[in-house]
């Protein structure tokens, strides 16, 4: 029940941002990817979201303010429209569910050798991917993560 609520959830969301073309979903903003960040318990930085994309080809940083970036949160880059490729680092060990889904023009993945666990619909929705280069790390890969 708890997936059906999030899946309506998100939908509702995405149809939303293309409604009001939010900056983080139509590519429009600074001439640079601007990522939003929390701070975890562990002096770690988790990826919460997109400020801004003006490039089609994003590489995550492996640190913020001296830190280390380790995870990416649930949503964070859902419905990103103009995203086509993406880079995960080695610092990163996580990607949580519906990262990046619904990104309709995301091509190519490549998720580096830190990563042990991908998260159910982590790429879901996302017609153009052709290419995606995974880690020798990844233990867990949850259910219908490239769907």
């Amino acid at each position: 029940m708890k997936r059906k609520i999030l899946i309506l959830v998100l939908a509702l969301a995405s149809a939303l941002c293309l409604a009001f073309a939010l900056p983080a979903c139509n590519g429009e903003g600074n001439d640079e990817t601007t990522f939003e960040y929390t701070l975890l318990s562990n002096n770690t930085y988790q990826v919460t979201g997109i400020g801004s994309v003006t490039e089609s080809n994003v590489l995550i940083p492996s640190f913020y303010d001296g830190l280390p970036v380790t995870s990416i949160s649930e949503a964070a880059f859902y419905n990103c429209a103009s995203l086509e490729s993406i880079t995960i680092p080695d610092s990163i060990t996580s990607i949580e569910d519906y990262a990046f889904g619904w990104c309709p023009s995301l091509a190519s993945v490549t998720i580096g050798n830190g990563v042990t666990s991908i998260g159910s619909f982590a790429f879901s929705w996302c017609p153009s991917l052709t290419s995606v280069t995974i880690g020798n790390s990844v233990i867990s890969i949850g259910d219908s993560a490239f769907a």
